[in-house]
């Protein structure tokens, strides 16, 4: 790496962690792995650069707590809703 032209203009090197959190409302796909991994490709879209001083940018699905939101109501579905109806009489 070449010394800086401004030498007022310091070097840095390592490593900055960033907690980036995507919020899906009625996403329409096919399953959730695929919406986790078209939610991660969008995320390092945003990331990419041509810059060669950037040696790497490492984004990993770390937590994941989509659900889907248009289907029947399961069992456990009808006891929240039993549950939540006794708790407002």
């Amino acid at each position: 790496m070449n010394p800086p032209d401004d030498p007022e203009l310091k070097l840095y090197s390592g490593d900055v962690f960033l907690t980036i959190c995507v919020v899906h409302t009625k996403t329409e796909a096919s399953s959730i792995e695929e919406l986790e991994q078209d939610t991660l490709k969008a995320v390092r879209g945003l990331f990419s650069t041509d810059s060669s001083e950037i040696a790497s940018i490492n984004i990993e699905l770390e937590d994941s707590d989509l659900m889907q939101v248009n289907r029947e109501p399961d069992w456990w579905d009808k006891v929240d809703a039993a549950r939540d109806h006794l708790k407002n009489e």
